[in-house]
């Protein structure tokens, strides 16, 4: 083997660790925010994260602690009324597609709400149950 050869060989090879160790790292940070956002649907996850950003003295916390919660749980219902009108504005969608489509097409298209819906329903209870 050439010296060339080995040159080309070990810069191939860096150059598929470097990306092999980025993708690691990105899907680390990804996973990261993704679990920084999923705490702030929760009560306390809200709460904490208000808690670090305002750093209240000991005698605000009292005061601001039931202010906090109260807004998540606001915002928490928010959510649930916001999903609850995207259903209706689908199914409505669906009413309106259903005479144009096959029936391939509406067992394809029934499925992948059924499936979207059943993903969210056990993201929910796993929010209300870690509140």
């Amino acid at each position: 083997m050439t010296t060339r050869t080995k040159s080309t060989f070990i810069i191939i090879g860096t150059f598929i660790i470097g990306v092999l160790i980025g993708a690691l790292i990105n899907g680390a940070v990804v996973r990261h925010r993704m679990n920084k956002i999923d705490k702030m649907r929760t009560v306390p996850g809200f709460s904490a994260e208000m808690q670090r950003i305002i750093k209240p003295s000991n005698d605000q916390l009292p005061k601001i602690e039931p202010i906090l919660n109260r807004t998540a749980e606001s915002l928490i219902q928010l959510g649930q009324r916001q999903f609850e009108h995207a259903n209706v504005i689908v199914d409505s969608m669906v009413t309106d597609l259903n005479p144009y489509l096959t029936q391939e097409q509406k067992t394809r298209l029934q499925d992948h709400i059924r499936h979207f819906r059943k993903h969210v329903k056990k993201e929910h209870e796993r929010h209300k149950k870690n509140q």
